[in-house]
């Protein structure tokens, strides 16, 4: 172990979940360890009420200014794994913070120049997968944030196989370097392809692609909610989807039981922006905290982030409704509409 700065000092684990890292909540914060002149103790943290379905961050500090080199052990936890294919997930947003190192050649090693400059290394890198519908096509990584929002990039290479992937002949594609666009081709309909994504030189960014010829999967937006003090009224958007069969909208008052209320169905699949809402007629009073749960004709599924709504913001009252023309309608309207709230927003939602 090395330390740096002088006197007592303790060393902290945060644990935080959610869809990606730029979307998490807290969890739990316990010491990891204590280092006095009588030498270091080492606790075991517990963290109980984690939701399997989402990764778990662990965020580490020193309140000493100190440095300390250990091993964590995760207990409960899926084993770690280097293998690309297993581990690779649908084409979307993520963030590679906690990512296993990967184990293949990187292309700078193997004399490969990417789009953008040169790999800078593998420290922490994530592997998605796509689907092809077009014979060319081409793929950016976007809404590249790391280190904090401070600095730094990221990079990626596609293979047509992932047991090709750290080699350089015909399987691989190409790579690319920070907001290079890397062009695809030749290029199957219907077959997979693989990515292999990582922090330029070990930062820790978040992005997310978007590309020409490949299928994208379902992208959530932002969602939102308002109670209105008898209704709670929940919007979500979609950039895109892929074999979007539904929406399950759940709702919880702590955050670790949740129940669903009610059913939305998906469009399909499309590259066209789309808005849903889903109005709760009985929610709990207090405030209460709801998701959506998407899910694809296989039986795939996402959630989207947690947002809140509270009988506190009860004043909230609809001025009036309106169809898509700005004509002024009642409820025995059928369609479309869009309500006028009185805290200068909208809310679209479809009147049966």
């Amino acid at each position: 172990m090395q330390g740096f700065g002088s006197g007592n000092s303790t060393t902290y684990h945060a644990y935080f979940q959610g869809p990606s890292c730029a979307a998490l909540s807290f969890v739990d914060c316990q010491p990891a360890i204590d280092f006095s002149s009588g030498g270091y103790f080492f606790y075991e943290s517990s963290v109980t009420g984690l939701d399997p379905n989402q990764d778990v961050w662990v965020f580490t500090w020193n309140d000493g200014n100190k440095y300390f080199d250990y091993t964590v052990q995760a207990v409960g936890a899926a084993p770690a794994t280097n293998t690309a294919c297993p581990g690779s997930t649908a084409l979307g947003d993520a963030c590679n913070l906690g990512a296993q190192g990967a184990t293949f050649n990187t292309p700078g090693s193997q004399g490969v120049l990417c789009s953008g400059g040169n790999w800078g290394s593998n420290e922490n890198t994530t592997f998605y997968s796509f689907t092809a519908d077009a014979t060319t096509g081409s793929l950016d990584i976007q809404n590249i944030t790391c280190n904090d929002g401070t600095s730094g990039s990221a990079q990626f290479a596609v293979w047509t196989d992932c047991s090709s992937i750290g080699t350089y002949g015909a399987d691989f594609l190409g790579c690319a370097v920070g907001t290079a666009t890397l062009s695809l081709s030749p290029l199957t309909p219907g077959q997979t392809y693989y990515i292999a994504a990582d922090g330029f030189a070990g930062n820790n960014c978040t992005w997310s692609f978007s590309g020409t010829g490949i299928l994208l999967p379902v992208e959530l937006g932002d969602i939102s909610g308002i109670h209105t003090g008898r209704e709670v009224y929940l919007e979500w958007t979609t950039l895109s989807e892929r074999n979007n069969d539904y929406f399950t909208v759940q709702r919880t008052l702590d955050g670790k039981t949740f129940e669903d209320i009610g059913t939305v169905f998906g469009n399909g699949t499309t590259t066209e922006s789309t808005d849903y809402a889903f109005i709760d007629v009985a929610p709990y009073s207090g405030t209460s905290y709801y998701r959506v749960k998407q899910v694809d004709y296989n039986g795939d599924f996402e959630y989207s982030e947690l947002v809140s709504a509270s009988s506190a913001d009860k004043d909230v009252k609809v001025l009036k409704t309106i169809n898509l023309t700005g004509q002024e309608v009642n409820s025995n309207y059928k369609g479309l509409v869009i309500d006028i709230l009185s805290n200068g927003t909208t809310h679209k939602r479809v009147q049966m």
